[in-house]
């Protein structure tokens, strides 16, 4: 892995510019662009690039071991460094957001519940800025960022060993979504979005146990915690329709 020098100054910088890029396309997210079951992962639909971040010049950290110990390679103000758990969770948050942005683009032309389509527009809201914390996190561990239209089995890591991407919809899952409109679409959407939800609930919970970064530790935090109070809405949604 690549060092590079400390610059708290060029790091805060860079994450302003990053911020005010994903802004933007969140606000485009929010007017139309758009997380089911543990089957197969499907392939998103979504076109959209994700802005990409840029190489970062003072991510990554080398702290001195001590006598006789090798130095460790560390995120800038990240205790503890990243192992495979770390890293395969960022790398599959990234498409299973990508999909909940839309399935959260359906709702506007399909929704007949104002309910539903205030809820659409949440997790748009709420992924579309995630997406790129995510990809600047991977580009700051040299690792790959997936990009939009990759099949996301790609950075499925439970064939590895480790954690699995969980609530991915199939392809036939999002068909079916897109195919209803209405009531049928409302409880559809709200069916598929819980379990989307309760998968990345789980991802999360999975990598604050066994991850050692502290930075991921907070994201996975901040996606339990969302996540979990948004599928407690939708099941009261759900049971009132």
């Amino acid at each position: 892995m690549r060092t590079r020098p400390s610059t708290t100054t060029t790091r805060s910088a860079a994450l302003a510019t990053l911020l005010t890029a994903l802004a933007l396309s969140a606000c485009s997210a929010g007017d139309g662009d758009g997380e089911g079951s543990t089957t197969a992962p499907a392939t998103t639909t979504s076109t959209a690039s994700t802005p990409t971040p840029p190489p970062p010049t003072d991510v990554v950290e080398v702290q001195p071991g001590g006598p006789g110990e090798p130095s460790t390679t560390v995120v800038a103000g990240d205790e503890g460094g990243w192992n495979h758990d770390d890293i395969a969770f960022v790398q599959m948050m990234l498409p299973h957001h990508r999909q909940a942005l839309d399935m959260a683009a359906l709702a506007p032309d399909r929704a007949a519940d104002e309910r539903v389509l205030a809820l659409a527009e949440r997790i748009a809201q709420a992924q579309a800025p995630e997406i790129l914390v995510l990809a600047t996190l991977l580009v700051g561990q040299g690792v790959d960022v997936p990009q939009p239209g990759e099949d996301p089995g790609r950075y499925d890591h439970g064939e590895h060993g480790h954690h699995a991407m969980q609530g991915m919809l199939t392809t036939a899952q999002l068909a079916d979504l897109a195919d209803t409109e209405g009531s049928d679409f409302d409880r559809l959407f709200l069916k598929r979005m819980i379990e989307h939800h309760a998968g990345a609930v789980a991802m999360a919970a999975d990598v604050r146990r066994t991850g050692s970064s502290r930075r991921v530790a907070e994201l996975a935090l901040d996606v339990e915690a969302g996540q979990a109070a948004e599928i407690t809405r939708m099941e009261e949604v759900l049971a009132s329709l």
